[in-house]
């Protein structure tokens, strides 16, 4: 969307930028960092189908 930064993924730092997809599988630690005053994303969750019914 807008902005940059970097993001830390499972340990391993990456600068990103708009149009960047950055993917991160589930369980791994993750977080922006440094990011700039402008930055804006969109955050998107997948799984299979009927894992949002798991308990």
């Amino acid at each position: 969307m807008s902005g940059e930064g970097n993001f830390l993924n499972n340990g391993e730092s990456r600068t990103f930028g708009p149009g960047d997809v950055l993917f991160v599988p589930a369980g791994v630690e993750h977080r922006f960092q440094n990011f700039s005053a402008d930055f804006a994303t969109w955050v998107i969750f997948y799984g299979p189908v009927g894992c949002e019914n798991a308990k």
